[in-house]
């Protein structure tokens, strides 16, 4: 019985604590630093990541087939810099505006005669500021 209570208790700890290890990411190593995305790509390629940033740049631009796209540079405490496109609408987003996107990284995607490099393909953008 000891051993169960003891079993909950860590269980409940690691459950309430895990969001706490990945909302405060202001260090370089964590959340907000992107130069391990810059620096090895290869290894992220194609792999789900979550960053937050600042955003530098944006475009709002629609499809030929008139689909919204939302396109921004996301830069983190280091000024790194990575390009982040969100389809099916245009955010509501300002430079300087702080986000947090959920998606999946490519080490470079082509779009008709451009290739363009260290993109994230977001699912998911949070508009903090």
């Amino acid at each position: 019985m000891k051993n169960l209570k003891k079993i909950f208790f860590i269980t409940t700890l690691i459950i309430l604590t895990y969001p706490l290890n990945y909302s405060h990411g202001n260090n370089e190593a964590g959340l907000n630093s992107f130069e391990k995305y810059i620096s090895n790509p290869s290894e992220y390629d194609n792999k789900k990541i979550v960053i937050e940033g600042e955003i530098n740049n944006y475009k709002f631009t629609t499809s030929d087939s008139g689909k919204p796209y939302t396109l921004f540079k996301i830069k983190d405490p280091a000024n790194n810099t990575l390009q982040v496109y969100f389809q099916g609408e245009h955010l509501k987003i300002k430079k300087g505006s702080v986000v947090k996107v959920s998606g999946k990284f490519l080490k470079q995607k082509r779009y008709a005669f451009y290739n363009f490099k260290n993109v994230v393909k977001a699912q998911n953008v949070i508009i903090k500021t």
